[in-house]
């Protein structure tokens, strides 16, 4: 059985087991907004979901690439 997914990260993780995060990747755009909504869309994510560790990331075109975040 899964913790609530608003619960906080280390609640329902067994001692010695791993943290899991998530990367969540968009191809990236040259306009400025379509990179600032997907952050925006992650941070969001991340008060709501039960990784330890969320990540915005763009496969082309802005930055955080997938290999910093």
């Amino acid at each position: 059985m899964h913790p609530p997914a608003n619960a906080p990260p280390d609640e329902g993780r067994r001692p010695g087991a791993p943290v899991l995060g998530v990367v969540v990747v968009d191809h990236g755009s040259r306009r400025e907004e379509a990179n600032r909504q997907h952050e925006a869309f992650v941070a969001g994510w991340r008060g709501t979901t039960r990784f330890a560790i969320v990540e915005p990331a763009h496969m082309a075109l802005a930055e955080p690439s997938i290999g910093p975040a």
